[in-house]
């Protein structure tokens, strides 16, 4: 199953320009990195734009993508991920659901990048959204990222592989939409009822998220 740009994501939230979805984020310190991060990855597109261009370009914000899957039983399923910004999710903290992402493109003659992790990586949805510019529309997800720990080796203890924070910076990026592969599911080392910052998690590999997918 095949899905465009346009059918993975779903319904579409109002249009606004770059500038309002920046003013939407209310951290000085993810505003500077999803400008910054969007401006790298449109170079890499071979798109030049001007700062001030960027913040007038026309941006289709989603609460949601489907991601085309199959199960443990070799079926094809659908998928939806979320991220509702700053948004509530049925009276619950917003939801910015962990991904699959395809990271690394695993050649025949090689090993699979990151061990275990067969050549993806958990990262966690903050944006999803639509940019037009340049005279293209991008679909675009501004993510949360991680870093394997010990190569994507999975622990003793567990069994299972654990992902940090990146060493350098805070680690966020902009992405295509098109290399989200699934829903993740990481377990924080840290609860939120601590009061401590989290930076490593633990990848739960013993859940069949297609399943999940259907009941959460």
């Amino acid at each position: 199953m095949k899905f465009t740009s346009e059918q993975r994501s779903s319904r579409q939230a109002k249009i606004v320009t770059f500038a309002i979805l920046l003013e939407s984020v209310h951290d000085d310190h993810l505003e500077n990195a999803i400008r910054h991060k969007t401006n790298r990855f449109l170079q890499s597109r071979k798109i030049k734009i001007g700062s001030e261009d960027l913040l007038q370009c026309a941006v289709n914000i989603y609460h949601g993508i489907r991601v085309p899957i199959s199960n443990m039983y070799s079926e094809q399923k659908i998928q939806y991920v979320r991220c509702t910004g700053e948004k509530t999710w049925y009276g619950q903290p917003a939801r910015q659901d962990w991904v699959w992402v395809k990271a690394s493109k695993h050649h025949h003659d090689h090993e699979p990048a990151y061990g275990a992790l067969q050549g993806c990586v958990p990262y966690r949805l903050l944006k999803l959204f639509k940019l037009s510019a340049g005279g293209g529309h991008f679909w675009y997800t501004f993510v949360q990222t991680t870093t394997p720990a010990a190569g994507g080796t999975p622990e003793r203890a567990s069994g299972m592989v654990k992902v940090v924070t990146p060493s350098v910076g805070r680690g966020y990026a902009v992405i295509s939409s098109d290399t989200i592969a699934g829903a993740a599911h990481l377990i924080p080392e840290e609860p939120d009822c601590s009061g401590i910052a989290n930076k490593g998690w633990i990848v739960n590999s013993h859940i069949d998220l297609a399943t999940w997918n259907e009941v959460y």
